[in-house]
């Protein structure tokens, strides 16, 4: 973009959606912005451009806002530009008392666009706005762009308002240059073999493209693959912009859309390709299809999983399309769960997006919080390796930025996804409800509005609560019409609302839930609801019962006692059902049901009833930290202990009572273990799964396992003792020393493997160079020697024994040649000096010099030199 010949767009993160709807129509109209989402590619100097975007533009659009007031970013900017001086457009988003506006624009005739949210008041507004700017910044608006860069820029800005979890939480407002999104890299990319035996692992996205440009990319419900897609689609129009002819055109299309139509007309997929290539208004004399062949069109197909009851017929259609067309490029997204059987795009590899790790959650926790951050992290990572910790939930980028949202409003953080989730959209709804009302984000509310916003958040929870269930249960796509949702919600306002609040995106005359776990809660909110109202519903229907018998007839009033059975009956029988259908791994009502869990006022009814007929759904909703009874946790345990004795091959069973780590599911997996009958992949996993618990009441059982007659056990088992702390070292040390063992070797890896497990390596140092002292056996003192050399993390307390090593065990000489490392890597120089005066191997003399060499301090180098001149 030419320098002096553009307007740049000033704007708080918050208002992202308005900013980018705005650029989009200028740059449409034929007017140069200077936008970040446009101008700012992956990998580019953020801050640098930015300086240069505002100090190079001819004028500068503010959108004022409460919040962009109080980002000191957006201040930085309009600061600067008054100071070049350059021409300030004011545009107002919402109200600002005349006392808070900034002194640079106080004087300045502004834009109204309070009401952008309709789109007549928007349309009127915009029109004003592109008439008064010749005037206001000198500069003569050029053509109108051709329709594949209309295309293009309408593309950036649809996507470019959704920065993953930005439309949640705000990076901190004390940022003082504009915050760059955050590009949250997942911990791990996999390229999984079709029978998902293999794996191969890549670095980031842009290495799966390179190597494979075709795939489809799967997660856990929001691991971030929509963002992750959202993204290529921006770098690829990005791309097109700088080289319009010869990039190829991002085509970003939702697959639920072709399931929408299809339920009213019988179109291939060619046919919905060329619709909607016309309805983005490209060129309807290229032929889509054509150009896809030819390669000039990379594909971004989201939500493959979202399709409905037609999904697997519209999923083999699919990939018979894309046998048939080859497209150069292409990306599909699908659910982790959903996507086996009917859904399965035979013609693509499968990439897995996996979940973040600490150091990444503690990243995006920092830039997101600040100085708040230390407090919220402490409670995600306690207890971080237990299945029933918030870091479970923190892995996943969609739940991260829930959590940071109910731990900004000041809400307990739940571990439960219902639970979660009615934080969240409490928080949501609180957040516009205060816009809507003119109430600062931070004034405390009356017990009147409090009582007015209550009653507001329970009638939208209960009509998006209709809503969500209805879908789901119909087997609807994850996109409806507009007509549909309000058949449900009842109110256009609501929908409105719903939009503003983030609960869903209204697309035309499409309206979806903004995400499927937020579909996923509300359904179950409505689930709830259906059991609580049983018994008011039983006092309607036998009190019309009553006036019925004495008013009119026996005949009237048999009638309603009918229908209040079969109501009853139909009321009963309903979660009975979705318990049953949840029974299939795909299945749609699992997160709902998982969610019911959390809110339901009779948690232990709804798992008592679970452990019956799906045990394994019912320990997942036990370790989300519902407070349930120990009978209903020893029902849980019941299922899943029944399961594994008449199940052939019960390997998810195993994994479920390692996710329960209760101390019964230890004696009930070491019955399993024992019985050599079973099936011996589900033995090993038990064996594995008891190392996973960390549960010390396993330590005997997996003792006793060293000794099985299979090897793979007795191996197994010797890898899970290694991840068993402590308590574990005093038995394998008495195993390692029995010089009439056979196993000690499987000692000897257990002993190993506690220093690689959370870093307790360190509590087996102290009871080992003990040992060494004790011992003079020989074969004693080589085993010894063998572990202590090969724990990891050893620090000061390891001294003495390796010491004694050197000094007394120097027969073993590759123990010995490790020792001398590991005394280099604690820095112990001392010893390391001692070492050149004793040591009568010249080889172990050298390695010994090499360390003192890579300690550098004067006192070594010293005596590296002192040792070299004695050895000319």
């Amino acid at each position: 973009m030419a320098e002096g010949q553009y307007i740049f767009l000033s704007y708080a993160r918050a208002e992202s959606e308005f900013a980018h709807k705005l650029a989009a129509d200028l740059k449409n109209a034929g007017w140069s912005l200077w936008v970040d989402t446009w101008e700012i590619k992956t990998g580019q100097d953020w801050r640098r451009k930015l300086e240069l975007g505002v100090n190079n533009c001819v004028a500068l659009i503010s959108v004022l806002s409460p919040k962009y007031l109080t980002r000191p970013y957006c201040m930085n900017e309009l600061r600067r530009a008054d100071e070049l001086p350059r021409p300030i457009i004011p545009i107002l988003l919402s109200h600002i008392p005349s006392s808070d506006w900034p002194i640079a624009i106080q004087e300045k005739q502004y834009s109204d666009f309070r009401d952008w949210r309709n789109d007549a008041s928007y349309q009127k507004q915009l029109k004003e706005l592109i008439e008064a700017l010749p005037i206001a910044t000198s500069l003569e608006v050029v053509s109108r762009p051709p329709a594949e860069i209309q295309y293009i820029n309408t593309l950036i800005a649809e996507l470019g308002k959704y920065e993953g979890v930005e439309e949640y939480i705000e990076l901190a407002s004390q940022t003082t240059s504009r915050p760059e999104p955050q590009k949250i890299k997942a911990a791990g990319l996999e390229l999984l073999t079709h029978d998902r035996k293999e794996t191969f692992h890549f670095k980031d996205i842009h290495d799966v493209i390179t190597r494979h440009p075709r795939f489809v990319l799967i997660g856990e419900p929001g691991a971030g693959k929509t963002t992750t897609l959202r993204r290529l689609a921006i770098e690829a129009a990005q791309t097109y912009l700088e080289n319009p002819r010869t990039a190829p055109t991002p085509l970003y299309l939702r697959l639920p859309e072709w399931a929408s139509i299809r339920q009213q007309e019988n179109i291939s997929f060619s046919e919905f390709i060329s619709r909607y290539w016309k309805k983005k208004g490209l060129p309807t004399e290229s032929n889509p299809i054509v150009l896809i062949n030819q390669g000039n069109v990379n594909l971004y197909f989201d939500g493959l999983n979202e399709m409905g009851s037609q999904g697997g017929t519209l999923a083999k259609e699919l990939s018979k399309w894309i046998a048939d067309n080859s497209p150069n490029q292409m990306v599909v997204t699908c659910r982790l769960l959903d996507y086996a059987n009917n859904l399965e795009l035979d013609t693509l590899p499968t990439v897995l997006l996996e979940e973040m790790d600490k150091q990444q959650v503690e990243q995006f926790a920092k830039n997101y919080l600040q100085d708040k951050a230390d407090s919220f992290l402490q409670k995600i990572f306690q207890n971080s390796e237990d299945e029933r910790s918030f870091f479970r939930l923190a892995r996943n980028p969609y739940l991260l930025s829930a959590l940071i949202t109910v731990f900004l409003a000041g809400g307990d953080l739940p571990r439960n996804n219902g639970l979660l989730f009615q934080g969240l959209t409490k928080a949501l709804w609180e957040r516009e409800w205060r816009i809507e009302n003119a109430i600062s984000p931070t004034e405390r509310l009356t017990s009147e509005d409090e009582a007015r916003f209550e009653e507001s958040f329970e009638e939208m929870t209960n009509a998006f609560a209709k809503l969500a269930f209805a879908m789901i249960d119909e087997y609807k796509p994850i996109d409806v019409s507009v007509d549909y949702a309000l058949k449900h919600l009842e109110s256009d306002l609501l929908l409105e609302r719903g939009k503003w609040a983030n609960f869903i995106d209204v697309n035309g005359n499409e309206v979806r839930f903004y995400h499927q776990l937020m579909q996923e809660y509300f359904a179950a909110v409505n689930l709830d609801q259906i059991g609580s109202q049983r018994f008011t519903q039983f006092l309607a229907i036998f009190k019309e019962f009553i006036i019925y018998f004495l008013l009119l007839s026996w005949r009237s009033a048999a009638y309603y006692l009918l229908a209040f059975f079969y109501r009853a009956f139909h009321k009963v029988t309903l979660l009975e059902s979705l318990i049953y259908s949840s029974l299939r791994e795909d299945s749609k009502w699992r997160e709902v049901i998982i969610s019911l869990a959390g809110i339901t006022k009779n948690p232990d009814s709804l798992i008592t009833e679970l452990a019956t007929k799906n045990p394994i759904l019912a320990a997942d909703c036990a370790i989300t930290g519902i407070q349930i009874s120990s009978s209903a946790t020893n029902e849980i345990l019941s299922g899943l202990e029944e399961r594994l004795q008449s199940i052939s091959v019960p390997r998810e069973h195993v994994k479920a009572l390692g996710r329960l780590n209760h101390p019964k599911s230890v004696t009930i997996l070491g019955d399993f273990i024992k019985d050599g009958s079973k099936d011996a992949g589900s033995r090993e996993l038990a064996v594995q799964t008891l190392g996973k618990m960390r549960n010390p009441t396993a330590i005997p059982i997996l003792l006793r396992l060293l000794d099985d007659n299979d090897d793979e056990i007795s191996w197994f088992a010797s890898l899970a003792l290694g991840k068993m702390g402590k308590e574990a070292v005093e038995p394998l040390l008495k195993l390692l020393l029995n010089p009439h063992s056979d196993r000690w070797n499987n000692a000897r890896v257990a002993l190993t493997g506690i220093g690689n497990n959370a870093g307790i390596g360190n509590d087996a140092t102290p009871e080992i160079v003990e040992a060494l002292f004790k011992f003079s056996d020989r074969v004693q003192l080589e085993r010894l020697a063998h572990v202590l050399v090969r724990l990891p993390e050893l620090d000061e307390r390891a001294i003495p024994g390796l010491m004694f090593i050197l000094r007394h065990c120097n027969q073993y000489r590759e123990d010995c040649r490790i020792a001398i490392d590991r005394l280099g890597e604690i820095k112990a120089t001392s010893e390391l000096v001692e070492l050149l005066s004793i040591l009568n191997d010249t080889s172990l003399s050298w390695v010994v010099a090499g360390n003192l060499y890579d300690i550098g301090t004067p006192e070594a180098l010293s005596a590296v030199e002192e040792w070299k001149q004695h050895q000319d």
